[in-house]
């Protein structure tokens, strides 16, 4: 049931399983807080809606980082001027990333480059949400003053 309610909205059996199997795993990793649910096909059937819409808000948001630096390098002129820009901000962003303390480095990496939530950031790391929020404030404000030049 959980397959099937993921497959109709993703069309994608490989990704709707792969939905579905972090969701059971989930549950099993927090079981013992899962002992009093009542209906439990509710909530798994609620938990995969949640994962498909999660899923395809990233989908999203990634498919939007996509297009705009396809058409940024669609009206550049000179391509390997801007590859090498663009090469440069990453080793200097990926300096100044490692330069953070450690959780804050692995809060911000979850959150930017695996696109978590900061609840399931939270959830992960066994933090609080305003910790995460807190975390990634610090780091982009650390970012935004160290990356002025850009």
């Amino acid at each position: 049931m959980m397959f099937a309610v993921a497959y109709n909205q993703l069309k994608d059996s490989d990704i709707a399983e792969g939905l579905v199997h972090n969701i059971f795993l989930r549950l099993w990793e927090k079981r013992e807080q899962y002992t009093e649910v009542e209906a439990m096909d509710r909530y798994l059937v609620g938990a995969v809606k949640r994962a498909v819409m999660e899923y395809i808000r990233n989908k999203s948001i990634r498919s939007k980082h996509i297009d705009m630096l396809s058409l940024l390098s669609e009206t550049t002129e000179n391509y390997v001027d801007l590859e090498y820009e663009v090469n440069e901000l990453q080793e200097r962003v990926d300096q100044l990333i490692n330069k953070l303390p450690h959780q804050c480095q692995v809060v911000y990496k979850l959150s930017r480059e695996e696109g978590k939530s900061n609840k399931e950031i939270s959830s992960k790391l066994d933090i609080a949400e305003k910790t995460v929020e807190s975390h990634m404030t610090k780091a982009l404000k650390y970012l935004r003053s160290n990356l002025t030049e850009y």
